[in-house]
């Protein structure tokens, strides 16, 4: 019995695991999805696929068919949501996933975000984000506050870094961002965020490394609720210090 792929459509001989022509993980019938996911390997590349699709797409579809109307706008709300949905269940605590293709003041940057009961209560955000000019994607932890000035997003962003450096030494993280767009919310975005880490378009990772990674964030942001660091004057006041 064959293996229809249920992404592409393609035809499948039964003993593959994933699909000669996506790549994309073949089901059975029977198989569930939670039971799929035990399937899942490092070899695994649906993120990577539809993250590369975008890379290639996203410029010339935009400029033929405008942002929201091109075909790759659809595949980023439906498409990529579901196989980003799809591929994170059981093995990121996350209870929603949204994506948006980038518009209004945002235009251009492509975003992919989840969230769980981490990081709520700190108005934390977590995301991919796309580069205007498709030369990557970021992983990114933000803070999501709106009505913060400049100076109160910095030191937050600057106690949240101290925190996380002082009890994840190992952890790399960039401590900023640059969407090379210079819309408002853009710049709000690249101000507002407070870990990140940066995939070129030519070197995504596999899904199993992108899961790790969003884990890591995830420890992160659970840890700076747990902390509360801004409540703590003192090391507010020893952060500021420092920088």
């Amino acid at each position: 019995m064959s293996k229809i792929c249920n992404k592409c459509g393609k035809e499948n001989p039964e003993n593959l695991t994933f699909c000669e022509n996506c790549g994309s993980l073949l089901l059975n019938s029977q198989e569930s999805i939670k039971d799929s996911k035990k399937e899942i390997k490092r070899e695994s590349f649906v993120l990577k696929d539809d993250f590369e699709r975008i890379f290639r797409d996203y410029l010339p579809q935009r400029e033929k068919y405008g942002t929201v109307a091109s075909p790759i706008a659809y595949f980023i709300k439906e498409d990529l949501l579901a196989d980003f949905s799809y591929l994170i269940d059981g093995q990121v605590p996350c209870t929603g996933t949204s994506a948006t293709v980038g518009v209004g003041n945002l235009a251009h940057c492509p975003q992919l975000f989840f969230w769980g009961d981490y990081g709520c209560n700190l108005e934390l955000m977590f995301m991919f984000i796309f580069k205007a000019d498709m030369s990557g994607v970021y992983l990114s932890m933000r803070y999501s506050g709106r009505l913060d000035s400049d100076e109160s997003l910095k030191i937050k962003r600057d106690v949240y870094q101290y925190c996380i450096r002082e009890h994840f030494p190992e952890f790399e993280f960039l401590e900023s961002i640059d969407l090379k767009s210079d819309t408002a919310y853009s710049i709000s975005y690249e101000k507002s965020t407070i870990i990140s880490k940066f995939y070129p378009k030519d070197n995504i990772p596999f899904d199993e490394d992108l899961i790790k990674d969003m884990n890591e964030f995830i420890e992160c942001g659970k840890l700076l609720c747990k902390l509360k660091p801004l409540n703590d004057e003192e090391l507010v006041k020893k952060v500021m210090k420092k920088v």
